[in-house]
């Protein structure tokens, strides 16, 4: 039994999307409910707890730490995307489901009485944290009209695909015409708004004359993260961001003539290549 192990944390663990979806960028696909064993380090609100797992029986056993020294011991059964069993917490019964994310794992407790279900994300600790690019900005919020393009471009790979989609849909016209100029950071951007629970307004557009839907983008990327590819394609979605930045910043009159002139040179470029997502893809 855990007494006050999660006590002090928040009940829905707010940043759990925006943290796996940062960190996933860097590393290949999630990994396979067989290879949920390890030790892994809790992120923002389940930070100091450490959860361990290995094989045992037909699932997974272990125990969970606190800072405090309280633990608990864990006897899982597999399941198709990571392990579930009981769990009393806060002296409440209930059931832990763990669900294998692209470097560690996410925890979600529900209490067998009912109510709201706790949720927490935890990293393998043989994996470090990337940090956040400079300039980095919070997605905007529900609701939001208007979203700054600076802001969508710089920090759009750290935002769950719900979060993306939400604000595509609030940048103006021109500057999305822009973005999709540059095609490896414009398939970067699909693969996040095909992703999406629900489809922006502007995903048609998006995919216009890309040659590929949403299952050819969601797909390619899949395969991709099984080999080398997927961080080839990263790294030239980075490169491309530089000019496509530039173009976006000069758009809003930022910059001098002399680098908006370049700038424009490199969008005329990179539109007259006729570059497709399609294209990319098959790229990589």
């Amino acid at each position: 039994m855990i007494g006050n192990l999660f006590k002090p944390f928040s009940a829905t663990f707010r940043g759990f999307s925006l943290i796996f979806a940062g960190i996933s960028l860097f590393f290949a696909a999630p990994a396979a409910a067989d290879e949920l064993g390890g030790t892994y380090r809790g992120l923002d609100g389940a930070h100091g707890i450490t959860i361990q797992l290995s094989r045992g029986g037909d699932g997974y056993v272990g125990e969970i730490f606190a800072p405090s020294g309280d633990r608990a011991s864990l006897n899982t059964a597999q399941t198709p995307t990571g392990a579930r069993g009981p769990l009393t917490l806060q002296g409440q019964q209930g059931t832990v489901e763990f669900r294998t994310q692209p470097v560690g794992l996410s925890m979600i407790w529900r209490p067998d009485a009912g109510g709201p279900e706790l949720v927490y994300a935890f990293r393998h600790e043989q994996l470090a944290l990337p940090q956040l690019p400079p300039g980095y900005k919070d997605p905007p919020a529900f609701g939001a009209t208007r979203v700054n393009p600076i802001d969508f471009l710089t920090s759009y790979e750290f935002w769950e695909a719900a979060q993306v989609a939400r604000a595509y849909d609030g940048l103006d016209d021109k500057y999305r015409v822009i973005m999709k100029s540059f095609a490896t950071v414009h398939t970067d951007m699909l693969w996040k708004l095909c992703r999406a629970p629900i489809a922006p307004d502007q995903l048609t557009d998006a995919l216009r004359g890309q040659g590929v839907t949403c299952i050819d983008v969601q797909r390619k990327i899949k395969e991709s993260q099984k080999t080398g590819a997927f961080s080839n394609f990263k790294r030239a979605v980075y490169f491309q961001k530089i000019d496509a930045m530039l173009a976006v910043e000069c758009a809003r009159g930022i910059n001098t003539a002399a680098i908006c002139a370049r700038a424009a040179q490199k969008t005329q470029q990179a539109t007259l290549s006729m570059e497709t997502a399609g294209s990319v893809l098959q790229r990589f």
